[in-house]
């Protein structure tokens, strides 16, 4: 867009920055969890945070998914810091999908086998 649009400026920096829920937590333990994406998002530009899903040491879920769907081990968003909206937007959500044991333990651990 920037070479046939010279009036917009890049803002996706050269590397993306990898973390995890736990780690976000972690390190901004007072903050909500959307409040902790867009401290990370704005501080490194692009982000691509891991295990989306499952407790985290507080006890609480960073965001709710599907226990049928991705494992939540091997799943992640990336976002990009808008500096119009100021404000994290996730520009994908991928995954690793369930085999029939990681099925059966995350559906156990969302109170969910019926």
């Amino acid at each position: 867009m920037y070479q046939f649009h010279p009036e917009l400026k890049p803002v996706l920096p050269d590397e993306i920055y990898f973390t995890t829920t736990q780690e976000l937590e972690d390190l901004y333990p007072d903050l909500t969890p959307k409040q902790r994406e867009d401290r990370v998002t704005q501080k490194y530009g692009a982000v691509f945070i891991m295990q989306i899903e499952g407790l985290l040491r507080s006890g609480k879920k960073h965001d709710g998914r599907s226990p049928d769907y991705d494992d939540w081990t091997l799943n992640g968003d990336i976002l990009f810091w808008n500096p119009i909206l100021e404000r994290a937007i996730e520009i994908s959500s991928m995954g690793i999908r369930v085999d029939e044991k990681t099925l059966l333990k995350q559906l156990a651990l969302a109170h969910n086998e019926d």
